[in-house]
């Protein structure tokens, strides 16, 4: 299983650069990438960043993950761009002194890293499943959102400096706005 493929790979990052970095000897690698075992590997090591990270929110299983990466959805492309990120920081980290080296060479690593994160804490979620079509809806009617709390919603308690909140008196309380 692999929620990536070279073409897919090539088509995010400059194929050049790409055959550079599978190098070993220091001449980019010919033929099909397809068949590289390195790329294969990473590739394989990038899918299974994203399944441990969607695991642990008990969102989204293996086989789910596969079909949305098959598909041409706007999940299907952010899946695919998320490998690939992962796949070129794997690669650049082949040869890399310092993780600066990382960074400054896939300045997508870091938004890769924030995505995975939030993928795993279920604050975001891939579009078009099922699953992730009601877990980002936010609580609608008498729901109680800390019943769920995987279930991401519009407002938070804990943004007492951006929204004030008294429970007696609600959100914006006594501060000039919202009528009060």
């Amino acid at each position: 299983m692999a929620f990536l493929n070279a073409d897919q790979l090539v088509a995010a990052y400059d194929d050049r650069r790409v055959r550079q970095l599978l190098s070993d000897s220091g001449t980019p690698v010919t033929g099909d990438l397809d068949s590289n075992t390195t790329l294969t590997q990473l590739i394989g090591e990038a899918t299974g960043e994203i399944v441990a990270a969607t695991a642990s929110g008990e969102r989204y299983n293996e086989d789910d993950l596969q079909d949305l990466a098959d598909s041409d959805t706007t999940g299907g492309f952010l899946i695919r761009r998320l490998c690939a990120d992962l796949v070129m920081a794997l690669l650049v980290s082949r040869r890399a002194q310092s993780a600066a080296d990382v960074d400054r060479q896939v300045p997508r690593y870091n938004a890769a890293l924030r995505l995975l994160e939030q993928l795993r804490q279920g604050s975001r979620v891939f579009p078009t499943l099922e699953e992730g079509r009601d877990g980002g809806t936010p609580a609608l009617g008498n729901e109680n959102p800390r019943l769920n709390p995987n279930r991401p919603t519009l407002f938070s308690d804990r943004a007492s400096r951006a929204f004030p909140y008294d429970p007696n008196r609600g959100v914006g309380y006594g501060n000039g706005y919202y009528g009060c």
